[in-house]
């Protein structure tokens, strides 16, 4: 198994709205699946999320997968959590874009498993 990553110019597409405050964009092949991945990193968060979804990406320990976790208001003044896998998309792809991200040198990573 191969997974493809790529980080893409944030300033080519500057008038994106989806990633006007993202610190890294990152293109990901997984099995014949691509994933459009949005990072926003700074001093006060680190938020992973599927470009044009809403929630946020992280690895559900459990189950060992990735999942998107959406937080609503609910009724009464609660709050409503549902979480989603996303099919195709290893925890060890999440591993990858967060390990580039830190890297500011490196473009394109190959993970061979």
């Amino acid at each position: 198994m191969e997974i493809f990553i790529k980080k893409i110019n944030i300033e080519q597409n500057g008038s994106d709205l989806e990633i006007k405050d993202a610190s890294g964009l990152y293109i990901v092949r997984e099995n014949n699946t691509e994933f459009k991945i949005v990072c926003r990193f700074d001093k006060l968060k680190s938020i992973i999320s599927l470009y044009g979804e809403k929630g946020t990406l992280h690895i559900k320990e459990e189950t060992n997968q990735v999942v998107r976790q959406i937080v609503s208001i609910g009724d009464a003044c609660g709050l409503n959590i549902t979480e989603v896998p996303v099919e195709g998309l290893s925890p060890l792809a999440i591993k990858g874009i967060i390990f580039v991200e830190r890297d500011k040198n490196i473009k394109e990573l190959i993970i061979k498993t």
